[in-house]
């Protein structure tokens, strides 16, 4: 059995674990944002590039390879952004959790 201060000190410790992950994963998903904008407007340009390249003769075949390949990866991003995002909405409610428990075993010191 835990004393209330090692409680106390374990559930910190626990408290600044969920902070920093919410920390990391907050930080990702903005660089991962970056990504999926950019993958968007590359899909966006290769409407024309497709266009352009039919006209010039290259195999519809090898068109849609590349455009096949353009959308998995745009598609990836997207994916991780939002396993990302519910990483850092559990950290987020983790650190919330945590902190109600901390205020509530941690002894008034108002008089």
């Amino acid at each position: 059995m835990l004393k209330p201060e090692q409680a106390i000190e374990r559930l910190q410790g626990l408290l600044d674990e969920a902070t920093q992950r919410e920390a990391q994963t907050n930080h990702a998903i903005n660089l991962r944002k970056k990504l999926v904008e950019q993958g968007s407007l590359l899909l966006r340009s290769y409407k024309d590039l497709i266009k352009q390249m039919a006209r010039t003769g290259i195999s519809t075949k090898h068109i849609n390879k590349i455009k096949t390949e353009a959308v998995y990866e745009y598609q990836q991003h997207v994916n991780v952004l939002a396993q990302l995002k519910r990483m850092n909405a559990d950290a987020r409610s983790q650190v919330y959790d945590f902190t109600q428990v901390l205020e509530e075993l941690k002894p008034n010191d108002s008089i």
